[in-house]
């Protein structure tokens, strides 16, 4: 997986600091979309965020009419959001 991020948009929010916002193309891959959140998450720490904001089904996509997203679905405390939180609390 490889691929170059652009500075990533900004808005200012009134004394609460910066608000980036991500984009990404979401894969059938959690993994792969995993690194590239944490990809996200540094570069707008690095330019000053406080706050990122990721597109919907940015921790999966599977292919429509498959079920793919349904078999893959699990609650907001299992493992996978688990990572995600984990990885909130590292990057601040």
């Amino acid at each position: 997986l490889s691929f170059r991020l652009p500075k990533l948009p900004f808005v200012g929010l009134a004394g609460y600091g910066k608000l980036a916002v991500g984009q990404m193309c979401s894969v059938s891959d959690p993994d792969a979309n995993f690194e590239v959140c944490r990809t996200l998450c540094r570069s707008a720490k690095e330019q000053g965020a406080s706050l990122l904001s990721l597109p919907e089904c940015f921790e999966y996509m599977g292919v429509p009419g498959t079920g793919d997203s349904v078999r893959m679905a699990e609650p907001l405390s299992g493992p996978l959001f688990a990572r995600y939180k984990q990885l909130a609390k590292e990057e601040g």
